[in-house]
């Protein structure tokens, strides 16, 4: 029985699209400029000639004090630079020259160092001697006074 219900289909279903908003939207003639009702008179007003502003003649004393000032503050900027750059290769030279300065001070305390623990060694040294020689003065007057009794 269900073998009859069920019907193969050969052909695709044709299925039509649905309008969207973009159809509608295109059929619709384009939107007429708006243009503002005007309100009021029209009004004009007459000028001479020797009261416009001349932007040239005017802008050319502040333009003047502008670049004066600019270029002023930009030498004494470029002073400046050229001031610390050079307390900066001073700073450096004393460096190295405060650094040489240490170098040799340590040689120098490294030198009396060496010095002072020779004449240490020279004097237990001395001592030494001095002692071995009374020690034998000391055996050979034992020896004598030994032949003599």
């Amino acid at each position: 029985r269900e073998e009859s219900q069920l019907e193969e289909l050969d052909a695709p279903v044709d299925i039509e699209p649905e309008p969207s908003a973009e159809q509608f939207v295109q059929d619709r003639p384009p939107s007429p400029v708006f243009v503002p009702q005007q309100l009021g008179i029209d009004q004009a007003t007459q000028t001479e000639e020797s009261l416009l502003f001349c932007f040239d003649v005017e802008v050319q004393p502040i333009l003047d004090v502008l670049v004066g000032t600019t270029l002023e503050q930009s030498l004494m900027e470029v002073i400046e630079e050229d001031l610390v750059y050079q307390e900066m290769l001073r700073s450096e030279e004393s460096e190295l020259v405060r650094s040489a300065e240490l170098t040799e001070a340590q040689r120098m305390e490294e030198r009396q160092r060496r010095l002072e623990d020779e004449r240490e060694r020279r004097a237990q040294q001395d001592g030494e001697r001095v002692e071995d020689e009374q020690r034998v003065s000391r055996r050979v007057a034992a020896r004598g006074f030994a032949h003599l009794y």
